[in-house]
């Protein structure tokens, strides 16, 4: 599941193998981070998601990685590029890239935030 376009954080295997490192408690806390921005990612994206039978709203979803520390926001609806970049006969109709966009400030705060605690515990 999922668009072609992937969205990929700068120094983000740093971020993950500081979570990983960190106590259980502030591993829970990157996992809780994630998750929230994930979901806020999906609401919004359904939100700006232009309607017409609902199938593509209706089939954003937000899947956690396994260890909770990565997430995926999309679609695997076949016309949803079409509508979100736009075609030569149709207009773009971003709904997925405003949407992370919109969430990628308040992610980054509250990553930022557990990571210096992190920092901080560990000395």
């Amino acid at each position: 599941m999922g668009m072609d376009p992937q969205v990929t954080v700068m120094g983000e295997e740093d971020v993950l193998r500081a979570l990983r490192s960190a106590g259980p408690r502030l591993r829970k806390a990157g996992q809780t981070v994630v998750a929230t921005s994930a979901l806020n990612i999906q609401r919004e994206a359904k939100q700006r998601t232009p309607v017409d039978t609902g199938r593509l709203r209706s089939s954003i979803r937000a899947t956690i990685g396994g260890d909770g520390l990565s997430a995926v926001v999309g679609t695997d609806v076949e016309y949803a590029p079409f509508v979100e970049h736009g075609t030569n006969r149709m207009q773009a109709r971003p709904f997925l890239f405003p949407a992370f966009e919109g969430e990628r400030p308040k992610f980054l705060a509250a990553l930022g935030a557990v990571l210096k605690q992190a920092a901080e515990e560990a000395g």
